[in-house]
């Protein structure tokens, strides 16, 4: 060491788990099921689009369809605004990554599956759960 002075560097990691009470937890239910409603009425809306025109969806097409979204159903306010804004960026993401696997399809290159993903919701009055898996193409 010739009198040079070692330091290590210690991280400490700490979890939490919180045990919300009942209304609450209603209330994160209410939120995760709206979301996904909403996510769906989303998706749905740029499936007809890319049917119609076989084209790149555009950002102010998506906040359009999400300002539609909401005027009808104006339960989606209840979704805070920056997870509104999370579910437009991931669906946009996905069509990107949609059009580039087109693109190297047509190039001949196989494609593999990249994720899996599992989620777990229960219904807001607690009758059943839902189960969600999420394959990729």
């Amino acid at each position: 060491m010739n009198g040079d002075i070692s330091y290590m560097e210690l991280t400490r990691a700490y979890r939490f788990r919180i045990y919300p009470d009942e209304k609450r937890q209603q209330l994160l239910n209410e939120e995760i099921w709206l979301s996904h409603i909403f996510y769906n009425k989303l998706l749905e809306r740029t499936i007809k689009e890319y049917a119609n025109d076989k084209s790149k969806i555009s950002r102010k097409v998506f906040n359009g369809y999400m300002k539609d979204i909401m005027q009808e159903d104006k339960r989606f306010l209840k979704i805070y605004s920056q997870t509104r804004q999370d579910i437009r960026d991931r669906l946009i993401k996905a069509y990107q990554n949609f059009f580039k696997r087109v693109q190297r399809r047509k190039k001949g290159e196989k494609i593999r599956s990249a994720f899996h993903v599992t989620a777990h919701l229960t219904n807001i009055n607690h009758s059943h759960t839902h189960r969600i898996t999420v394959h990729s193409i």
